[in-house]
């Protein structure tokens, strides 16, 4: 700097010289003081930018908050997923906020102090709201815990609202402080600057140009503070619920888009729009007082309301209000849509009404419990059976109804046990004595009821009286353990040969066990000797068996040899005299094969170690021994006989009796059902509907067991009306019957010519709508179904048929079952039906004095082979 001037003389010089010094020093310091200025004005801009983001996150944090609150209110009013949703976003948005504050408060401690004093507080609320959900969600958040739960979280939510409030305060009075200092410094600068005109434009210009920039700067923070206003007032107006503001006055101060849209109103006529004027006009007088009226200290108040619109629309709604805070005299309300809620109960309770009617015409007695066992309601039927009526037994203990009848401890405490641990009750007996039927017996099953969604604690509770059942249980009992315990040596056979029982004696006389051959073939337990001088011994039993089918004669065989294999795999020689005889059913059909063995080896083998000739007397004695043992035994046969035949005859009449009484209950199910279907199939849900379908096809499907129960009752009581029959046009006629189930399928017939067979023209035909029925359905899964009928004389008299198809097929262990009532070897799933077709099949065939049995493996088809009687010549017959 001296350079630049030149050195003076003198003292003038001297002064002017320091002057310049002097100056330049000026020049440096106020130089320096105006970069320490602009310096601390950056600084000073750089906090005011920083103390609006921490305001603007301070309110973004007040947002997700109370956004997270609403949401779970919304869910608590009503449990749909969007409120999760909501409340997931608002937790991510609240832990942002806290991570940018932290990042931003970093250089203050009282700040990072407030934060860490915050953290806490929300993560607390949250929790609550969490808890509520849960609780919501799970079906068990009462009234009580619902109020504790909103009481904790609007206590808690109070604290962060007030410890964000303290931090906004302490950021805002930074600022002041940091805008008052910055001004200080200014004035001072441009009283330095002053001094010199030249030094303060050339000095100033460079601050100002910074000065433009940091302006700048700040233009471009309040232009996104603008912007993010504008997303908040977007995400209050888009809202899928109303908010609005109400004065102390219940002038409305603002609304929503959504509820202007509700409404049918301008936001131009806010100003002169009241809460009142929203309501319907009964409920005006009530909502003035509900705010005017309303606690000061809490956070909230809620009640259901009906808004009407501009177009006299009515909207029910449910209000949440809360008052504002800092003094000013106005409530913060928001509006939920509960239109949807009120239409689904309105369904809901007619749905109820509805069940409850088809429930009171079920002839079974149903009750239900509450969880402590508390009757909520029965049936018509159970009132009618007990003699009791609904103010009898409504709201008591289900051990006290009745005359405490119902207190069996055990029954008790599996009902207990019902609802908690999802345990049925299943087939619990209970005896009850009714006042005009005397003691009976009654089987309980329970279930928890359900509903939608499963909330429910109520108990349903089925009751049947199974009396006649357990007698008709008791009766069989009594018969098989009379036969079992004769001393005659006995076994029972279906016309198959299949063991169905045996005697004690039988069993002790041929080394065998109940057990082990009940359900067996005959000739597969008892398997001929191969090494015996003569193996014909099975064919003559077989033959004999076959002759009282046919006849329905007894049948009483010549001694024969037919020895018995023991337990360890070897022979032991066994002398027999058999006597096969029928058992007729109610058709006076033979029904059953007694087949009757006397073992005579050891007279046998006696003759033979005395010679052809035996000594005198001591054959005579045996013989005369021997004949009278029989004659008492075929007494104990024909008397066996005639207490078969009785009890076949009440079997008979029990399962007439039962498929008939039946129906009148099923079609008052089927006929309340369509009934339900016409009159409230539009305001039932999909779900609804499906459990309405349900019900219907499962009462069709019962009807139709009924149906084929009936049919095999009456196969064994119709008379038989026996005539010539062509087999070839029988078969033909069925063939035409079939055509809308083979419905276009590749179906290849092969009818062989068939011969004329005596008998019941609608029997018979049943039988083969049966047999190619079954082809038909058993090989639609093929792609060319092979369906043949052929035939065979087996004697004089008889002629067998077989049907063969190239179906499923099934596994011949389950051929003693095949021919059963209600016996399946396919699921309903893969092939419909009822179980009851083959055993009508069987029950024909042998009324007409045949037999049947089938021969099949898995995949390769079956055939169905089947004997009848064949026509006789016209003046034989008559």
């Amino acid at each position: 700097m001296l350079a630049v001037f030149p050195v003076m003389s003198g003292t003038n010089d001297k002064i002017t010289l320091w002057a310049m010094i002097l100056s330049c020093a000026v020049l440096i310091t106020v130089s320096w003081l105006a970069v320490r200025t602009i310096h601390a004005l950056r600084d000073a801009n750089d906090r005011v930018v920083h103390t609006q983001e921490v305001l603007v996150r301070l309110e973004r944090l007040k947002f997700d908050l109370k956004g997270a609150e609403s949401a779970a209110r919304g869910f608590v009013l009503e449990p749909k997923p969007v409120f999760i949703d909501e409340i997931a976003e608002s937790r991510m948005g609240i832990e942002r906020g806290l991570d940018e504050l932290s990042m931003l408060v970093s250089d203050n401690r009282r700040q990072v102090d407030g934060l860490v004093t915050l953290r806490p507080l929300i993560a607390r609320r949250l929790g609550l709201i969490q808890e509520v959900v849960a609780l919501r969600s799970g079906g068990t958040l009462t009234d009580a815990v619902r109020e504790r739960l909103l009481g904790d979280g609007l206590e808690t939510m109070a604290l962060v609202m007030d410890v964000i409030e303290g931090l906004a305060q302490q950021e805002k009075l930074l600022l002041g402080m940091r805008v008052k200092r910055s001004e200080g410094r200014l004035n001072w600068v441009y009283a330095a600057i002053g001094g010199g005109f030249f030094l303060s434009l050339i000095l100033t210009g460079w601050p100002i140009l910074r000065l433009r920039g940091e302006l700048r700067e700040r233009e471009k923070a309040r232009r996104q503070l603008v912007a993010s206003s504008e997303r908040i007032q977007d995400l209050y107006n888009q809202a899928p619920c109303g908010y609005f503001s109400v004065s102390g006055g219940g002038q409305i101060t603002a609304m929503n888009d959504t509820l202007l849209r509700w409404m049918g109103l301008e936001r131009a006529g806010l100003t002169r729009l009241t809460l009142e004027a929203l309501c319907a006009p009964e409920m005006r007088a009530d909502i003035a007082k509900w705010l005017r009226g309303s606690d000061t200290s809490a956070a909230f108040h809620e009640r259901e309301l009906e808004f009407v619109a501009r177009d006299g629309k009515k909207r029910p709604v449910w209000l949440t209000a809360a008052q504002s805070t800092g003094g000013v005299d106005e409530w913060r309300i928001t509006a939920v849509d509960i239109a949807e809620r009120k239409r689904a109960e309105a369904v809901v309770a007619h749905a109820r009404d509805q069940a409850e009617s088809i429930v009171n015409t079920v002839r079974q007695p149903l009750i239900v419990l509450t969880e402590d066992l508390r009757v909520a309601s029965a049936n018509r039927a159970f009132h009618t059976l007990f003699n009791t009526d609904e103010s009898l037994v409504a709201g008591r203990r289900f051990a006290e109804i009745c005359d405490r009848q119902w207190n069996v401890p055990e029954l008790l405490r599996a009902l207990e046990d019902v609802v908690p641990k999802q345990k049925a009750v299943e087939g619990f007996e209970v005896s009850v004595n009714l006042p005009k039927k005397g003691r009976r017996l009654f089987e309980i099953n329970a279930s928890k009821l359900y509903r939608a969604g499963n909330h429910t604690t109520m108990t349903l509770v089925a009751i049947e009286d199974v009396t006649a059942r357990k007698d008709l249980d008791d009766v069989h009992r009594q018969f098989r353990a009379l036969f079992e315990s004769l001393p005659g040596r006995y076994l029972v056979l279906s016309p198959e040969f299949t063991v169905v029982a045996v005697s004690d004696a039988y069993l002790a006389m041929t080394m065998t066990k109940r057990a082990e051959i009940l359900g067996r073939n005959m000739f597969e337990i008892f398997p001929e000797n191969a090494d015996a001088p003569t193996t014909t011994a099975g064919s003559s039993v077989r033959a004999s068996l076959n002759r009282v089918l046919q006849t329905g004669s007894a049948d009483t065989m010549a001694v024969l040899r037919y020895d018995i294999l023991r337990p360890d795999g070897s022979f032991e020689e066994r002398h027999w005299s058999p006597v096969n005889s029928p058992v007729f059913g109610a058709d006076k059909k033979v029904e059953y094969l007694i087949h009757r063995a006397e073992d005579v080896t050891e007279f046998v083998l006696a003759k033979k170690l005395q010679g052809d000739e035996p000594q005198a007397g001591g054959q005579d004695t045996r013989r005369e021994r021997l004949e009278t043992e029989m004659l008492s035994h075929s007494r104990e046969l024909g008397s066996a006989n005639e207490q078969l035949r009785a009890l076949n005859e009440e079997l008979e009449a029990f399962s007439y009796s039962v498929s008939h009484d039946l129906r009148a209950p099923l079609r008052h199910v089927a006929g309340f059902s369509e009934m339900l279907a016409a009159h409230a199939a539009e305001s039932l849900d999909d779900k609804g509907r499906r459990y309405l379908k349900t019900i219907t096809d499962s009462a069709a499907r019962m009807g139709t067991l009924i149906d084929d129960l009936l049919m095999f009752s009456r196969m064994g009581r119709t008379e038989m009306r026996r005539q010539k029959v062509a087999l070839n046009e029988m078969v033909a006629t069925v063939q035409e019957s079939l055509k809308p189930e083979i419905n276009g399928r590749a179906v290849i017939w092969d009818i062989a010519a068939l011969p004329e067979v005596e008998c019941d023209v609608p029997m018979l035909r049943q039988v083969f709508a049966n047999l190619l029925g079954n082809a038909v359905k058993y090989s639609r899964k093929q792609a060319e179904a092979r369906i043949s009928v052929s035939a065979r004389s087996e004697s004089d008299v008889m002629v067998e048929i077989t049907v063969r198809d190239n179906g499923a097929g099934f596994d011949m262990k389950y051929a003693p079952k095949l021919f059963g009532v209600f016996q399946r070897l396919h699921s309903e799933s893969e092939f419909e039906g009822t179980g009851v077709g083959l055993a009508i099949v069987r029950r024909i065939v042998q009324r007409h004095g045949g037999r049947i049995w089938a021969e099949s493996a898995p995949g390769a088809g079956a055939a169905f082979y089947f004997t009848l009687p064949v026509a006789r010549a016209r003046d034989a017959v008559s």
